[in-house]
């Protein structure tokens, strides 16, 4: 067996391999990954102690497992520990020497049991998490992926310094349960894979796809290769694309494809946004954009691997250069205005820019600025030791939506990774709907949730309508109990300046605290608990019809508040010192509750099937919540009416896949590691 890789983006052949392979139970491992030296076996369930292992080499070598002698073609018993086992293979013929890096992991018992396992927002399976990165929709498949940055305690076969980083990976086909797949990208001599984006490549313009592949799973990813060899830089750009759509992945052999030689666009190259841009100014009349962070670069290819830097870093309005980490560029109309668009540049989530894509004299394109960076939000954690920033960061837009939103996720940052019976770190945003929005004179980024979190309200728990709220009336939402739940309120101030909500309360004190004040137009949303305790203090406006407009969500240890429909969107992890679960709601003056709901929110067992009518626009849920009680969404369409026979294009990928019930299955030489198949539910 020849192998052939990739260093320094040049196709190397190299001698033979001592070590073929590794067979790992039943499964046969053949394909290296990291500096072609690593194996990773799918994962085994929390009862299997001992696994058996056999490598396969070229006659006369000779093998060492760890530190003992063992022979090839012989079936050896190994001992598994809970987490990640990791071996070492090394062979050696005369003067020829090799070394293996064998993973094989034991999943946990009660794996997605766990009581502080939130609901609707994506965890990973374990481990640590944080960006998110590529997101993309397949239009062939029906499936929304979300990739992710994670390190996981492997040997990757890299340097120490290199470490594990690289890319989780997952699948939805409704924005609602996410299915957790194999790694798609792990470290390699280049150095490990940071953050990035993904994009579609309908038309071939890379040449790296033939006709087996639809138009719609021509999938391509960009990430940053942070550290390893730094011939062409201590961060540079690569690329990477799936034939199978997204199941397994290949690194383009001529990376990086933005070599940052002598680091000329900084150490801090990273995080390239790709998009494809549309003007009839250009050649063809588009071209793909990327947008890095560090000193902000913009970049512009026909193919996706040859790219040209755009003059100088981007600025803001007043000339100053835009520091940017986790960039994303995007179009949007104003107040839904077709004919008044304008490009926003988000820097983490944590500030954006509004302004336009130009083309210069010299024929460059230049993001103009018309506006200083605005702050979406007043921060209350630690991003650094002293420097305050929202919970949430690393926000990325989706390349794709069927019915033309503009989709985001953001990673919910997170101070533990042991908590109770929690066995992961972080947790990912709930998909959020972009606009732009005039309030209060200013055009501003609002964020609310697509529609399809509605279809995971289970139970209607309270209901009321053109009622009293005042001093003098009684807690209406005492006889509330869930920390797990979605409540929605529309309030005329009336004479009140002040309006209260307590969640996580126990009948005296609460551990999120919101009130608002009618005359600062502000949201004060007060955060106890465990972790990160501070105070949010965004502004919310009434909107025309003199409504206040509130969203409170809470799943296990993650929460959400939306004001006036998004104006505000804030999302956070809360660990419960009390484990109160009572909600609360009060006036300082005479006021009056138009609508008031709260829903249980759980997935069912049949799961959640989604139709999408891209001409429309409009998102409905197909199958019947045979257990729902009361209405599922406000504003939403007659489940009833909206039956069909069959499976939606995303349901049936997942079964393709290989869904099971907390076990293993083998997914383009991986794992797939699913949710338990029961109700997932919470009170």
């Amino acid at each position: 067996m020849k192998r052939f890789g990739a260093i320094n983006g040049v196709n190397t052949r190299f001698e033979e391999r001592l070590i073929t392979g590794v067979r790992v139970g039943d499964e046969e491992l053949t394909s290296f990954l990291g500096a072609d030296n690593m194996l990773m076996a799918k994962p085994v369930d929390s009862t299997v102690a001992e696994t058996e292992i056999v490598v396969h080499t070229l006659p006369g070598v000779a093998i060492r497992l760890n530190d003992g002698q063992i022979s090839g073609e012989t079936a050896i018993k190994i001992q598994l520990k809970d987490g990640f086992n990791s071996f070492t293979v090394t062979a050696s013929l005369r003067e020829k020497n090799e070394t293996v890096f064998l993973n094989v992991e034991r999943l946990p018992a009660g794996l997605y049991e766990e009581s502080t396992r939130p609901v609707y927002h994506f965890t990973p399976y374990r481990h640590q998490m944080n960006d998110p990165n590529g997101l993309v929709y397949d239009a062939d498949t029906g499936l929304y992926h979300l990739f992710f940055q994670c390190n996981r305690p492997f040997a990757s076969g890299v340097d120490a310094r290199t470490r594990t980083t690289g890319w989780g990976h997952a699948v939805s086909g409704n924005l609602i349960k996410w299915e957790e797949q194999p790694m798609a990208l792990t470290p390699d001599l280049l150095g490990a894979a940071w953050s990035g984006s993904g994009v579609v490549d309908r038309d071939n313009t890379s040449g790296l796809f033939d006709d087996s592949v639809p138009p719609g799973s021509r999938l391509v990813v960009f990430y940053a290769n942070v550290y390893g060899d730094e011939t062409y830089g201590m961060a540079k750009i690569s690329m990477a694309y799936s034939k199978d759509g997204g199941k397994t992945w290949i690194k383009y052999a001529g990376n990086p494809v933005v070599k940052n030689t002598a680091n000329r666009y900084g150490a801090g190259l990273r995080d390239p946004k790709v998009i494809r841009y549309e003007n009839p100014e250009l050649e063809g009349g588009w071209c793909w954009l990327m947008v890095t962070c560090g000193n902000t670069y913009l970049f512009m290819s026909k193919d996706l691997i040859n790219w040209k830097v755009q003059g100088g870093v981007v600025r803001d309005v007043n000339n100053k250069i835009v520091e940017c980490e986790c960039p994303d560029l995007f179009r949007l109309p104003v107040d839904g205005d077709p004919a008044n668009e304008k490009w926003i540049l988000t820097c983490g989530g944590v500030s954006y820019l509004i302004g336009d894509l130009v083309i210069t004299d010299r024929g460059y394109i230049k993001f103009e600025a018309e506006t200083e960076p605005v702050v979406n939000l007043n921060g209350i954690a630690d991003q650094i030791p002293g420097q305050k920033a929202p919970e949430i960061y690393a926000t990325q837009t989706f390349y794709t939506d069927p019915v033309g939103r503009r989709v985001s996720m953001s990673w919910i940052r997170d101070p533990y990774q042991n908590w109770r019976d929690k066995i992961w770190n972080s947790a990912q945003s709930i998909p959020l709907v972009n606009t732009l929005r005039t309030i209060g004179g200013s055009v501003k980024l609002c964020r609310y949730p697509v529609k399809e979190i509605d279809f995971a309200r289970d139970k209607l728990l309270f209901s009321v309508s053109d009622t009293e709220l005042g001093p003098e009336v009684e807690n209406l939402l005492g006889s509330i109990h869930s920390d797990c739940f979605d409540l929605v309120a529309v309030i005329t101030p009336g004479d009140a300046k002040n309006i209260g909500f307590a969640l996580r309360y126990d009948g005296a004190d609460a551990e999120l605290k919101l009130r608002y004040s009618v005359d600062e137009k502000k949201l004060y949303v007060t955060k106890g608990g465990e972790a990160w305790p501070g105070v949010y203090e965004p502004e919310v406006h009434i909107d025309a019809d003199g409504k206040l407009r509130l969203r409170l969500m809470m799943d296990k240890i993650c929460y959400d508040v939306f004001g006036n429909d998004g104006e505000t969107a804030i999302q956070g992890i809360l660990y419960t010192q009390t484990d109160a679960d009572g909600l609360m709601i009060s006036a300082d003056g005479d006021a009056k509750i138009d609508s008031l709901k709260v829903w249980s929110m759980a997935i069912p067992d049949g799961g959640i099937e989604v139709s999408r009518d891209p001409s429309a626009g409009t998102v409905t849920m197909v199958n019947d919540r045979d257990d729902i009680d009361g209405e599922n969404g406000d504003n939403g369409s007659s489940n009833k009416d909206n039956k069909k026979s069959g499976l939606t294009a995303g349901k049936a990928a997942l079964i393709a896949l290989g869904s099971f019930a907390g076990t293993l299955a083998l997914v383009g030489g991986g794992m797939l590691i699913a949710r338990k198949s029961k109700n997932k539910k919470c009170g």
